[in-house]
């Protein structure tokens, strides 16, 4: 029961870490900083993680390998398999929670 309950809330699987996991991410060559990371469990002993990713400003193709490489450490070392990660040149200002879209009022939309 508790397993499901806690794959039901998306909670960060009990063996991770997940300052362990932001560390690990960050000291991959090419990433500066990585932050609004989120891991949680899909199924029995398959996990999941989403995150952004600051990047040095560079061609798409140029970041695939990045983006390899922060994959690979992951499924081995802590056996992440299914990984989201979203690549940003810049950090998010301060008190945003990395560029969530709020309707736009001025542009015709209700308050």
């Amino acid at each position: 029961m508790s397993e499901a309950a806690d794959i039901l809330l998306e909670a960060v699987p009990k063996h991770l870490e997940t300052a362990r996991v932001i560390e690990t991410i960050s000291n991959i060559p090419g990433v500066n900083e990585a932050h609004d990371v989120h891991i949680w469990t899909i199924t029995s002993n398959i996990y999941a993680l989403s995150a952004h990713l600051i990047i040095d400003d560079q061609m798409v193709s140029k970041s695939v390998d990045i983006v390899r490489a922060v994959r690979r450490e992951l499924a081995q070392r802590f056996d992440i398999s299914h990984t989201t990660l979203q690549l940003e040149c810049e950090s998010c200002p301060a008190g945003l929670v990395c560029e969530i879209d709020q309707p736009d009022s001025a542009a015709g939309g209700t308050a």
